[in-house]
């Protein structure tokens, strides 16, 4: 066989043996970053909602300013108007049109 192309033969095995090397390396220095990354993507994810929901955000701070002058605790209210918003979000309120 032609001598250049058993070099270069030689030169692919090489370079595809150090390109495997790389790539394990970036995948492990990209692994640590993989929980940080997500938190911030859930958290941006929250502010694309209140931002698209501007009445909700007005309501809840609504509520917190009237609830705190009255000291009511706002806990279970806040925890029943989350449930009433998943159902209504997930579709489950179709049922209630029939």
């Amino acid at each position: 066989m032609n001598e250049r192309l058993i070099k270069i033969r030689k030169r692919r095995a090489g370079l595809v043996v150090k390109a495997g090397l790389q790539r394990e390396a970036v995948a492990d220095a990209l692994a640590q970053w993989k929980r940080p990354v997500a938190l911030i993507d859930g958290g941006v994810a929250v502010l694309r909602n209140l931002r698209a929901h501007p009445v909700l955000v007005g309501g809840v701070v609504a509520a917190a300013v009237v609830a705190g002058r009255k000291n009511i605790h706002l806990g279970k209210w806040l925890a029943r108007g989350l449930s009433a918003w998943r159902f209504i979000a997930s579709g489950g309120a179709g049922w209630l049109g029939r």
